[in-house]
């Protein structure tokens, strides 16, 4: 029998889903051989602190599992024995599942999220749960109550395995989803759950070089995922290539009782996709004063391939793209302070040990020693928002603006198949420049470009594109937005994007 090589593992844990599972089919590696490679990676890139949990007893009998049933010719499919990590606002029964704050520290579900559900009954084998900003409020996952996590790509002491002792030259890997961003590109899994509310996974996923994906709202369950908000959150999925993020994809989506919002569409796969026939929007609106120059460049090379490929491009207008930022802010907050109101102390999760304090001051004391400066600043403004007063003149006023934004797309895809844009706003920032920045406006500023499919409930892509020459050489990823439920066309097009831009990738050996 054949044994590939473990001696060397980066080759390895570099393979696409498909080649492991032939790989297993074939005998030439079991499941628990990629474990423990995976599991060694955890250890040698612990100081990127990607994960919050590790979760080894669990990975090892699922993987052991897997290796009985490879043996028996009976896999469950081909995400059987793949390592996989999940972002830690997933509830997790049995295992600590603490939304990177105070609050939820000593946290154990009782029961697994459906999206937990699927793919553990897919049999994949978790490596553990990983690291985010504070309830997924934050774009640079450095506002995590465990500590930030850091990008594996060309900080100065990148070659060390000693712990980090200069964290300010370390580069931010954005955010929420940093630590399943980093978890997948540092080779630790193949694939990651993540979240997205505004664009906390493809936003990470295009600082890093990976592929992130935020499916249509309604097409996977939100159930067990603990909210932020429940009309803009949508399960994510992280992974190095498209086909592997479409794998998971087929795995996810489907209808759910438990959850309301899921919609019960057939919707099918897309075998086949002539470019020769595709218009791509370019939105104007997008191309705002503060994008970062390499961004922009990076944005206009990716216009020039697709049309050099034999696609059309067509410049689009989305018209209220403008009021998207503070329509998202005052919904976004709203919800967060409605979510939060079971944080009190009272029923679960931290309870201050000071004692003699009436119920008020209990609640008081045990958010302001649980939450941090960002979580609490959103409460304090979706409170105001939500005042009588303030209500119709905020609130009510912001859903209307959704509606519009949402209609801008609709009227975009009637000319239009795929619409373009850039990710982030800003480019990739050590940890030294990012302290200088004032990190709860800056983490609403960079939603500015991926919000808005959030508001519109449309699927979106990040993609890696090119590395930026200007600024450490570090990934570069772009948008693809497509129209709702259209989520399979969107990721057979993103596989011929990510062809044509044959993007280096230099992942951290």
């Amino acid at each position: 029998m054949l044994k590939v090589n473990l001696d060397n593992s980066w080759p390895l844990l570099n393979r696409s889903i498909n080649e492991i599972h032939h790989l297993f089919r074939t005998r030439q590696l079991s499941p628990s051989d990629l474990f423990e490679a995976c599991r060694q990676r955890i250890r040698d890139t612990k100081m990127l602190n990607s994960f919050i949990t590790c979760t080894d007893d669990l990975g090892l009998d699922q993987s052991s599992k897997s290796n009985e049933r490879y043996l028996q010719g009976k896999p469950f499919g081909l995400l059987d024995g793949i390592p996989i990590s999940i972002k830690d606002n997933f509830n997790t029964k049995n295992i600590r599942t603490t939304c990177a704050s105070k609050m939820l520290e000593n946290y154990h579900p009782p029961f697994n999220a459906t999206v937990v559900e699927k793919l553990f009954d897919s049999g994949v084998t978790l490596m553990g749960k990983t690291n985010m900003d504070e309830f997924a409020m934050g774009s640079a996952c450095s506002e995590s109550y465990f500590g930030s996590a850091y990008h594996p790509w060309n900080s100065k002491t990148i070659t060390e395995s000693k712990p980090v002792d200069d964290k300010n030259c370390w580069f931010i890997t954005g955010g929420s989803s940093g630590g399943s961003a980093v978890s997948v590109a540092t080779g630790t899994c193949f694939a990651a759950l993540s979240s997205d509310t505004g664009g906390s996974t493809r936003n990470p996923a295009s600082r890093l070089g990976i592929v992130g994906f935020k499916p249509s709202y309604g097409l996977i369950s939100r159930f067990g995922l603990i909210p932020l908000t429940h009309s803009l959150d949508v399960p994510g999925i992280m992974a190095r290539n498209v086909n592997d993020v479409r794998l998971v994809f087929t795995c996810l989506h489907g209808h759910d009782p438990r959850d309301s919002t899921t919609v019960a569409v057939e919707i099918e796969d897309c075998e086949h996709l002539d470019l020769n026939n595709l218009t791509i929007g370019i939105p104007v609106e997008y191309d705002v004063e503060n994008l970062s120059p390499t961004i922009s460049k990076a944005w206009k090379d990716a216009e020039h391939m697709l049309r050099d490929a034999g696609l059309r491009i067509e410049r689009i207008s989305l018209p209220h793209t403008g009021y998207s930022l503070a329509c998202y802010s005052i919904l976004n907050s709203s919800e967060v302070a409605s979510n939060f109101a079971c944080y009190d102390g009272i029923e679960y999760g931290y309870r201050t040990s000071k004692m003699d304090l009436n119920l008020e001051d209990l609640y008081i004391t045990t958010r302001e020693e649980a939450l941090n400066d960002i979580v609490k600043s959103r409460i304090i403004a979706g409170n105001y928002f939500l005042l009588n007063q303030n209500y119709q003149k905020f609130f009510e006023k912001s859903l209307r603006i959704r509606r519009l934004i949402t209609e801008d797309f609709v009227r975009a895809f009637q000319t239009v198949d795929f619409i373009l844009t850039p990710v982030c706003i800003t480019h990739t920032m050590n940890y030294q420049e990012w302290n200088q920045m004032d990190q709860t406006e800056e983490a609403i500023r960079e939603d500015y470009c991926t919000q808005p499919a959030n508001m519109a409930g449309l699927p979106a892509i990040s993609l890696p594109f090119k590395l930026d020459s200007d600024n450490h050489h570090l990934p570069i990823g772009l948008q693809i937005i497509g129209r709702r439920f259209n989520d399979y066309q969107l990721l057979k097009f993103s596989e011929k994007f990510q062809q044509l831009a044959q993007f280096p990738h230099l992942i951290f050996e």
